[in-house]
This record gives structure tokens, sequence and C-alpha cells, in this order.
């Protein structure tokens, strides 16, 4: 039983943590888009807030380019960093045995000082 609490206890504070100051201020902000959850100022649901992103070519534009600024960079660093992954790891595969040869070699018995009793 201790056992099988120890995972979910751990992971318990880095969670809360993710959850209070990235999960809350996304949802808050999710919630106040549609109209619904905002502070202090009485709402209702309401799809205005979308109308008005489409509708208008400032917010479009803006939209659009923000989705590029985030799905280029993206792309490029997948196209490039997958290839060197692979080749990184087909080096490695490749000197397997030498890697081997170290391992033995720095666990061969060393000697030591003889004892002064």
């Amino acid at each position: 039983m201790r056992r099988r609490l120890a995972l979910p206890l751990l992971l318990l504070p880095g969670v809360g943590y993710l959850a209070l100051f990235f999960g809350l201020p996304l949802a808050l902000a999710l919630l106040s888009s549609f109209g619904v959850g905002t502070i202090g100022v009485e709402s209702s649901f309401t799809l205005g807030h979308y109308r008005e992103l489409f509708a208008n070519s400032i917010y479009r534009d803006g939209l659009v380019f923000s989705i590029y600024i985030s799905i280029v960079p993206t792309t490029v660093s997948l196209l490039v960093s997958v290839p060197l992954a692979v080749a990184l790891q087909a080096s490695f595969r490749e000197s397997g045995s030498s890697r081997s040869s170290t391992r033995r070699r720095s666990s061969s018995p060393r000697s030591s000082p003889p004892s002064s009793s």
C-alpha cells in the first residue's frame, strides 16, 4: 500500500504547480473568450468574441501570423533534429565495441599500496 502511494505523492507538488500556474490561467482565458468566468463583470455565454476575431481583418491576420510563427520553427527544428538524432544513434551503435573495451579496462583490479601495520 505504501509503495503504491509513493509515486502519486511524489508527483503531487510538480503536477499541482503546473496545474495552478499553467492550467488555471489557460482555463480562465478559454472561459473568458466565451464570455463566462470573467471576474468582477456580469457575463453570459457568447460567441461574439470569435465573430469579431474572424470578421476583423487585423485580428484575423494576427491569428494567421501567430499560427505561422508557431508552426514554421517547430517544423524546421523537427526536420533538423530528427535526422541528427538518428545519425547520432547510428554512430553510437557502431562504436559499441569500443565502449565495452573501455568498460573492461576500467573494471580491471587496481593495485593498492601496501598497508603499514
